[in-house]
Formats: structure tokens, sequence, C-alpha cells
């Protein structure tokens, strides 16, 4: 830039100088004016580059400003490009310079909220690589610089949680609620932590305190079925359902609960008690009995006698006696013993 606004500072030098030349109707410049023009001119064309000479080393790699407007790679630019990169969600070019400006002499002498939140952002960048333990070290090393920063804390617990680094995430969160015991995100994340472990019984007070009494039971009975202990688990249920019962909200589901599990162990007790024993007998007693001696008697036997005795034995004797008998007697006797 430099070079051409002096190059155009001779320009119009020259042509103030060919103005004041004689037999120009206007005199812009007095002569020492045309002398300085022509000295300037001479050095320049002095100091154009040998064309034999070896090439030039490349130069140095600029960057765009947020303005638009492009620049040099110096620690207080890098950074506020970093930032501006960062803030419009173009997170791997702002890590990438955040760490080319944590590499420059001036970053050992930056304030440490400055170095705090490079390192926390290139954190940040690293947990959306899902590279665990990257973020975890750049977390800590925020960390270092801002020690009472509780959204740095926080963020290095929930990065080791997503991780299954329940070791880090349980000793982030327990740190945190000892600097600030109203932080709810950190109970419910401790009490999760707390599930993952061997101290499960212990997540009941950091869970209640964040999502309420109901919804704590409900989870320890959820990761009891989850993790296949079914005594453990029926307990819970139990609890869980007392307490449902005593604020007046229904049961919560429970996602990992079995099939078999669902049907046979709540329901079971409900059941026996109240509806299927006083269904059973009223269902056997009344229909099936009655019914059987019911469609025996009426209707089958008064009819197969009254067909038989009035119509076969009566029309028999009628028809042999009164024709055959009484003719025999009657041709043999009155003719012949008058005539001998």
């Amino acid at each position: 830039m430099q070079t051409f606004a002096r190059k155009l500072n001779l320009i119009a030098l020259a042509l103030g100088a060919a103005l004041t030349a004689p037999g120009c109707a206007t005199d812009w410049f007095s002569s020492s004016s045309s002398d300085y023009v022509a000295g300037e001119l001479s050095q320049d064309v002095e100091n154009l580059p040998d064309p034999n000479a070896p090439p030039a080393p490349p130069k140095r790699s600029t960057i765009v400003s947020p303005l638009g407007a492009p620049f040099k790679e110096s620690p207080d630019r890098l950074l506020l490009q970093a930032n501006a990169y960062f803030e419009q969600g173009k997170f791997h070019d702002s890590a990438r310079l955040y760490q080319k400006y944590l590499a420059t002499p001036d970053a050992a002498t930056a304030p440490p909220t400055v170095l705090g939140q490079a390192h926390y952002r290139i954190a940040v960048v690293a947990r959306k690589k899902m590279s665990f333990a990257e973020a975890k070290r750049e977390f800590e090393t925020a960390l270092r610089y801002e020690p009472q920063n509780q959204q740095y804390r926080f963020d290095l617990g929930k990065s080791a949680f997503d991780g299954a680094d329940y070791a880090t995430a349980d000793a982030a969160f327990s740190a945190l609620i000892a600097q600030n015991p109203n932080y709810p995100q950190a109970q419910y994340y401790y009490g999760l932590t707390l599930l993952e472990g061997t101290r499960r019984a212990e997540a009941i007070a950091p869970l209640t305190k964040a999502v309420g009494e109901l919804e704590a039971a409900a989870l320890l009975t959820d990761k009891y079925y989850a993790l296949g202990e079914a005594e453990n688990a029926a307990a819970w249920e139990a609890q869980t359902t007392q307490i449902a019962a005593r604020l007046g909200r229904p049961v919560p589901a429970f996602p990992n609960k079995p099939a078999f599990a669902s049907t046979a162990q709540p329901q079971a007790p409900a059941q026996v008690a109240l509806a299927p024993q006083p269904q059973a007998p009223a269902q056997v007693a009344p229909v099936v009995q009655p019914q059987a001696p019911a469609q025996v008697a009426p209707v089958e036997q008064p009819q197969a006698p009254a067909q038989v005795a009035p119509v076969v034995q009566p029309q028999a004797p009628a028809q042999v006696a009164p024709v055959e008998q009484p003719q025999a007697p009657a041709q043999v006797a009155p003719v012949e013993q008058p005539q001998a």
C-alpha cells in the first residue's frame, strides 16, 4: 500500500512539473518542486529489482479481518480473527487461529482471562469433534488460568461424562457443587455420574435437588433395570409408586424395564386383590349349570310317546275280526237234509 501511494505521489509531482514548464499557462509548482520530482524519479528507478537476482522469499501470509480487509498475522489480529470465527460458528478455523496465537511470544504475557478463553474455546471445538482427551486437556488448562470460572468447570465435567470418564466427571461436578450448591445442572449430571459408578444410592440426593423426588427415584429404578438388577429395581419401583401416590402424580415410565417385568411384577398384586377373584365364581355358577337341564327335559321326551300310542294299536284288530268268521257257517247247514 505504501509503495502504491508513493508512486501516485510521484506521478502527481511529475504532472505538476510538466505544467510548470515554459509555455504552460499556469504556474502550479515552483522550480524546487520539479527538482524534487526529478530526484524522486531517479531514486525510484535505482530501486527497481534486479531481473538477474534470485527470487525473493514468499511474503508473510495474510488473513482477512471481520471487515474484509487483509492484514498481517500479528498476535492481536490473530486473536481478533479467532474470536470472530468462533462467534460465526467457524469452529475449526477459530481453533486453528487460537493455537497459532498461543504459539506467539505475545501469548506468554497475555492476561489470564485471554489465555483461559483461548484454551476453553479450543476445548469446545475438540468436544464437538468427539476428541474427549484433547478437550479434557484444554479445559483443565483453561481452569488453571481461571480456577473460579464455573462454566469452564461444568463443561469439563460434562465432556468427561460424555466420554465415559466418570472419575474426572465426578471430581469436576463435586468441586463445582462445593463452589456453588445452587447449580441445578451440576447437581443433575453429578447424580447421573454416580448412577454410572458404584455409589448409586448416593445419586438420590443430587438428583432430588435437580429434578425432584419422584423423577430421582424413577431414574434410579430405571438404572437398576438397565443393569439387570431385578431385585433392586423392584424395590425402587415400589418406592417410586408410593412417592407417586403420595404426590398424586402418575408413575413415570421405565424405558429399560423388560417386557415380562412390566406385565408381571407391578400388575400381579393389583389383579389378585381386586379384579380376578370376585369375577371367577360369577362366571362359572350361573351360566353353565342352569342351562343344561332346561334344554333336555321339556322338548324331547313329551313328543316321543304321542306319536306311537294312538295310531298303530287301534287299527290292527279292526281289519281282521268282522269279515271272515260270520260267513263260513251260513253256507253249509240249511240246504241238504229235508230232501232225503
